[in-house]
């Protein structure tokens, strides 16, 4: 019960803001957990570390973005805390096997 209160509490605090960069030390002090025991917790409740969702999350943000299109890619790269259009892009299609500009199209 601890672990599944342990990782949402630490998944709601991400969720909150996806682009604001704490280090994995801050998230565990907010939980009163250490750093390892964080980790262990939030990999058994969503089957995936921190990281990978963090990137999921933005990953879930940038689809939607594109999918309403009132945003350029360049916008929607700097929403999800990109330093530029390139990086996002790679990223993007990395994760959705297509690049945004594809992603926007097919809807």
């Amino acid at each position: 019960a601890k672990a599944g209160q342990v990782a949402k509490s630490a998944e709601s605090i991400l969720a909150a803001d996806l682009f604001r960069r704490v280090p994995m030390r801050a998230f565990a002090e907010q939980a009163g957990v250490s750093e390892s025991s964080l980790k262990d917790h939030f990999h058994a409740v969503f089957g995936e570390g921190v990281s990978d969702h963090l990137e999921r999350l933005r990953m879930e943000r940038a689809e939607a973005l594109l999918r309403e299109g009132k945003l350029s890619v360049l916008e929607v790269s700097r929403v999800v805390d990109f330093a530029n259009q390139g990086k996002f892009s790679a990223f993007f299609a990395k994760h959705a096997v297509c690049m945004p500009r594809e992603y926007r199209r097919r809807g």
